[in-house]
């Protein structure tokens, strides 16, 4: 969203040149605001000591339960045992190992181009709606909105800061299933 930069594309002349001549505060651009997704930290990290909250029953299952840490021995501490390691190769797949070489702090981007125009469009759509409604015309706006959504197109089509903003990555979902699957089978949850 944020290399997409709506705002701009509904301040261009040629956008607000479509908009009715009328009295301005009943057709003036919308706010354009999102939320953020979470960032992948509490997903993935453990931040929680294994110790004082973990009832004595938890922790008999920990030790006498099998772990699967002979999967990937390359990874496994000699000391201890059990998968210890900070490699991001453990994680096999680019998109991943490009996720976490960010941090925690980091966002998952959960939407793609496509879903992200699909969004922008119902949100016009409402906008319109409401807009005419409160105006009494019908189809006031429809220039307006078909010319943003022409230049977010080919704003999306034309830009991959779009799908990769600063704060974000998309990931594929089977990268995460992928992710998910390694998590459970090798990190300690209590």
């Amino acid at each position: 969203m944020d290399g997409l930069n709506l705002s701009s594309i509904l301040n261009l002349p040629s956008v607000l040149d479509c908009l009715p001549p009328i009295d301005r505060k009943f057709c003036s651009p919308p706010l354009v605001a999102w939320k953020y997704v979470k960032t992948s930290g509490p997903d993935f990290f453990s931040y929680r000591e294994l110790g004082g909250s973990v009832r004595a029953s938890k922790v008999n299952k920990i030790i006498h339960s099998g772990c699967d840490c002979n999967r990937l021995p390359m990874f496994v501490d000699s000391h201890h045992g059990h998968v210890i390691s900070a490699n991001l190769d453990i994680l096999s797949r680019p998109s991943l190992i490009e996720l976490f070489s960010r941090g925690t702090k980091f966002r998952i981007a959960f939407l793609s181009i496509l879903s992200i125009e699909e969004a922008i469009d119902k949100g016009l759509k409402k906008f319109v709606n409401k807009q005419a409604e409160l105006l009494g015309v019908q189809g006031i706006l429809s220039e307006w909105k078909a010319k943003i959504l022409l230049f977010m197109q080919k704003r999306t089509r034309a830009s991959s800061a779009v799908q990769t903003s600063s704060d974000s990555l998309f990931v594929p979902s089977g990268d995460l299933d992928h992710l998910k699957s390694l998590q459970q089978s090798l990190v300690i949850n209590t």
